[in-house]
């Protein structure tokens, strides 16, 4: 009797290591496949076998599913077209992929959604034929490539510090980081202003200390936040809410340009501002607007933006300095291109980030966009095992 208890109990402790083994194994390779070593993920998508990691394209009467031989593909022949893509939460940025042939189309771009509650993307462009058939000379300067009318050996740092136009910008923070303007006296001033929702005010400064004062109206409930940025630097930051004033000072402020970016729900009006500097200019949140407020002193804070509207013919640039690499293109003609985006600055549903893939005008230009595949990598710092054994307080 003992020795028949014996071997119920043996056998019973050896399932249940049978299963914990089986249970660790299995974790362990779902971790190893989800969250491998490297710190990279890959996934891949044929536009008609969608994945658990991409989905297909729709509208369908814009993004028409097509047979050629035994394969699928999606033709864009209108736009905007849309598709998904999953964000891990434990992963910081997504390399998106397509495979695709360009019929036509001058002008293409890949966005991510940023905001839920507006039709609000982060837009990169990857296919510029309307730049790269231009005739325009080209060359790439790191991840930035520099189009002039006539070459010369310039960097895209030196074109973009130029003090003069003749220059646009696409998919760059247009503030003039390196303009240098001529020293006189700065004459302080203070003006009403009546300007809801966001926007950016740009201050060049002669001489420290940096002070600026600005006034807000508002709901006792709105609540928005003022951002005070250099050379694409953070700081200062201010919260604001309701009525009241927000001051911003720095002692030791270098001469040169300066970004207060207000971000403001409409209910929230700018109602005033005092400054110390009279080179001052608002820009509205679209970068369409540019005003002097009263007292203010006129200067150029922005290079113009280079858009698919632009006449490259008849525009007044010399030059055109884009964040962009032209596709690959191989022995049959597929092209290949790619955008990266910060994963903690879109906006996702259900652990999924909408992707748009826009093409302006491309069904009144008859042109058309042939997919193949999509391809998505995710990034994350490497896995490091001594990370872990800290968890657990143990020493490698």
């Amino acid at each position: 009797m003992n020795n028949a208890v014996t071997q119920l109990q043996f056998v019973r402790n050896f399932l249940r290591l049978a299963w914990f083994a089986g249970g660790a194994g299995l974790l362990f390779l779902i971790v190893a496949r989800n969250l491998p070593p490297s710190g990279i993920l890959a996934a891949s998508a044929r536009t008609g076998e969608p994945s658990g990691f991409v989905d297909g394209f729709t509208p369908l009467d814009r993004a028409r599913p097509t047979r050629d031989g035994e394969l699928w593909y999606s033709d864009i022949v209108h736009e905007p077209v849309y598709f998904h893509v999953a964000a891990p939460r434990l992963y910081d940025a997504a390399r998106v992929t397509l495979r695709y042939r360009n019929q036509g189309q001058p002008y293409l771009a890949l966005g991510a959604r940023t905001d839920l509650d507006a039709w609000s993307f982060d837009l990169k462009p990857i296919d510029l034929p309307l730049l790269d058939a231009s005739g325009w000379a080209s060359r790439q300067d790191g991840d930035l490539r520099v189009y002039e009318r006539k070459a010369t050996t310039r960097s895209a740092e030196e074109i973009l510090g130029q003090a003069a136009g003749g220059v646009a910008v696409l998919a760059i923070d247009p503030a003039r980081w390196g303009l240098r303007l001529p020293k006189a006296g700065e004459k302080p001033f203070e003006t009403s202003l009546e300007l809801a929702g966001p926007r950016s005010v740009y201050v060049y400064v002669q001489e420290a200390p940096f002070e600026v004062s600005l006034g807000f109206r508002g709901p006792a409930d709105a609540e928005g936040k003022v951002v005070l940025e250099r050379d694409g630097r953070i700081l200062l930051q201010r919260r604001i809410a309701g009525d009241g004033a927000v001051d911003l000072s720095l002692s030791g402020a270098e001469p040169g340009l300066y970004r207060i970016v207000v971000a403001a729900p409409e209910s929230m009006t700018l109602t005033g501002l005092r400054s110390r500097h009279d080179r001052v200019a608002l820009v509205d949140a679209d970068g369409e607007h540019l005003k002097f407020p009263a007292g203010a002193t006129r200067f150029d804070p922005e290079f113009p933006i280079f858009t698919w509207e632009t006449d490259l013919a008849k525009s007044p640039y010399d030059a055109v300095v884009a964040r962009y690499t032209p596709p690959s293109v191989d022995a049959d003609g597929w092209r290949t291109a790619s955008a990266t985006f910060d994963l903690r600055g879109v906006a996702s549903s259900q652990g999924r980030v909408q992707m748009i893939l826009s093409a302006p005008k491309i069904r009144d230009r008859g042109a058309k966009i042939r997919v193949d595949r999509v391809d998505v990598e995710y990034a994350r710092p490497p896995f490091d095992p001594k990370r872990l054994l800290d968890l657990f307080k143990l020493d490698l």
